[in-house]
């Protein structure tokens, strides 16, 4: 599925989890041996927040529906600040997670009588959150680069640098024309179009550019809306703005891009200058923040599963599990179906089967796959590898020796396992926790699954 299909192309780099796991075993639900069935998801899953994290969140959100369609999610963009309103909540608008382009705040601050623990103090978003019974939990899932853009009848400029735009956006600014900017600009008055107060992308913005977050002048055009911004721009010879890189992606035949001279020389935002870091001050992470409230529900679990473990390939998104079985005939036909039924993409790739020789243990087996597939082992622990193969179930048994432990340890905290797993044979007991993979999923944390490489799309 390509994020295309929302209708605004997402040009951030999202963060991804390759995922690998294994199923070594038949699941236990009545049927034929190895044959595993689908629990069928339902209920609602409500997101607010960052406009520039919306696309990611949407995108998936109209995959996990037409493959989950009794699940109802509502995404939606109020802003980073005015969505955790909602999210850090118990009222009847309160929101299962939260999209932000910023990370939450975490900090407390003095009201009118300057002194902290008192009741006129200003609250972080954490400690409302705290107050409300909500538990946020953060989820790194793109990289993004602000951008400036002017319209493209201004044909003097080519690039500003950090101070010059801290002149124009600071609290006490006196910019009113371009000449006011540099010398020898024309002298007309300058329109500004940017992100509101509730917005994630106002607080990073003023914060880099300005020395702290908020502080900006208020004599220009707000709004939480980015699409209203490239309009204000677009529609003004004299306009200047700025917003999520993705949004002057999809309108770059309207807007002309500033590069930006934080003092190595004049950078624009690309994929390549996000991706390395070149574009600085205004490259930036963004979040989504689910509450571990709404993650014990296994439809929330399994939308967030979704969106941390995508990667991207050609322009489209896709999950990719990877199988190791024993090599039963049974299980192999079970694998099959379910791999069919779930219509996971390039098999080939996704799938491996490793049988166990004659003579041979299974770690030596596994040991003996890595090698075929490439990897060459260099004592490093925890180095790089080209291949890494574990055996997480053998069935309902239970083993260990020195040199193997069946189920794998960390299986029933490491979600990155288990998600994969889960849509292979979710009903599947483990061995000494008493719960089906699908139950240890659900509980697990989601803190686990984490983007661990950056891929433009």
């Amino acid at each position: 599925m390509s994020l295309h299909q929302t209708g605004r192309r997402t040009s951030l780099l999202l963060g991804a989890a390759i995922v690998f796991a294994a199923c070594g075993g038949a699941a236990s639900s009545p049927g034929a041996p190895g044959e595993t069935s689908t629990a069928t998801l339902g209920g609602e899953i409500a997101i607010d927040g960052s406009s520039t994290v919306y696309p990611i969140t949407a995108a998936v959100a109209e995959e996990f529906q037409i493959e989950n369609p009794a699940v109802k999610v509502t995404v939606a963009f109020s802003g980073t600040g005015g969505g955790f309103k909602k999210f850090c909540s118990s009222g009847a608008d309160a929101t299962d997670a939260n999209d932000a382009s910023r990370p939450i705040k975490t900090k407390d601050k003095p009201g009118a009588d300057g002194q902290l623990g008192t009741p006129d103090d200003e609250l972080s978003e954490a400690t409302l959150c705290k107050n409300a019974g909500v538990d946020p939990v953060e989820i790194k899932v793109a990289f993004d680069g602000l951008s400036v853009v002017v319209n493209p009848a201004n044909d003097f400029m080519d690039c500003l640098t950090t101070a010059e735009l801290k002149a124009i956006w600071d609290q006490d600014s006196t910019v009113k024309t371009w000449a006011d900017v540099r010398a020898g600009w024309p002298a007309q008055g300058i329109e500004l179009f940017g992100p509101g107060a509730d917005s994630g992308t106002f607080d990073y913005f003023t914060e880099v550019i300005n020395g702290e977050a908020k502080r900006s002048r208020s004599n220009y055009t707000p709004s939480e809306d980015d699409n209203a911004l490239v309009q204000g721009v677009a529609n003004d010879a004299n306009g200047l703005g700025y917003f999520g890189f993705a949004y002057f992606e999809e309108n770059a035949d309207k807007l002309k891009l500033v590069p930006i001279d934080a003092g190595k020389g004049c950078v624009a935002p690309s994929i390549e200058t996000i991706k390395d870091g070149s574009y600085a001050p205004l490259s930036r992470p963004l979040f989504v923040y689910p509450s571990k409230q709404a993650l014990a529900r296994p439809e929330v679990a399994a939308f967030f599963s979704t969106i941390a473990g995508r990667h991207h390939e050609d322009e489209e998104l896709h999950v990719f599990p990877k199988l190791l079985a024993s090599g039963d005939p049974e299980l192999v036909q079970a694998v099959q179906r379910r791999a069919t039924e779930q219509k996971l993409p390039r098999l080939t790739l996704s799938f491996g089967l490793v049988q166990v020789l004659p003579g041979e243990g299974l770690d030596e087996a596994l040991r003996r796959a890595e090698a075929d597939g490439g990897r060459v082992r260099t004592g490093v622990r925890w180095g790089a590898r080209t291949l890494d193969l574990d055996l997480l179930l053998l069935g309902d048994r239970e083993l260990r020796t020195p040199d193997l432990a069946v189920p794998h340890p960390g299986l029933a905290s490491r979600r990155f396992v288990l998600a994969p797993l889960a849509e292979l044979c979710p009903d599947q007991r483990v061995p000494g926790t008493g719960r089906t993979v699908a139950e240890l999923l659900a509980a697990a944390p989601v803190a686990d699954l984490l983007p661990v490489g950056r891929y433009p799309l």
